[in-house]
C-alpha cells in the first residue's frame, strides 16, 4: 500500500484535522523504528535488502512511496497515526485506549516476522 493510500485510510476511519504532511512524518519515523529495530536485525532476501537499502526519510515521505508492512499487518500504521492524533489532541482517553491497539498491531507484525526470518545472530559466521 501506498502512503498517500494509508492516510486516506486512515482519514476515513480516524476523521481529524491533522494536515497529512504530519501524519507523513509520523508514518515515517515509524517506518525508519521497524526498519532499525526488525529489519536491521534479521537475514533479508534480496527484495527485501533492496527496500532496506532504499529507506531514507525523505523517500517514505514522497508520494508514491511503498509502505514495509504489507497486510495483514498494515493496521499498525493506522494504529500508530491514531495514538499520535490522541496525543496531540491531549485526549488521554482516546490515548489510553488506541495504545494498545498499536502495541498489539506491532507485536504482532515483529512476531510474524520473527517467525519468517532468521536472525542476524543465529547466522554462523566462518572464518
Amino acid at each position: 500500500m501506498k502512503i498517500e493510500d494509508m492516510i486516506s485510510r486512515i482519514d476515513r476511519l480516524n476523521p481529524n484535522d491533522i494536515d497529512d504532511s504530519e501524519k507523513r512524518e509520523w508514518i515515517a519515523n515509524l517506518e525508519l523504528m521497524l526498519l532499525h529495530e526488525v529489519l536491521h536485525t534479521h537475514v533479508l532476501n534480496g527484495d527485501e535488502q533492496r527496500k532496506a537499502d532504499s529507506m531514507t526519510e525523505e523517500g517514505i515521505k514522497a508520494d508514491g512511496y511503498e509502505l514495509l508492512v504489507k497486510p495483514p499487518y498494515d493496521d499498525i500504521y493506522r494504529h500508530y497515526v491514531d495514538v499520535q492524533i490522541a496525543e496531540l489532541n491531549v485526549d488521554t482517553e482516546a490515548y489510553n485506549n488506541k495504545v494498545p491497539m498499536y502495541n498489539n498491531a506491532l507485536l504482532t507484525f515483529k512476531n510474524w516476522f520473527n517467525r519468517t526470518h532468521t536472525p542476524k545472530a543465529a547466522v554462523k559466521h566462518r572464518f
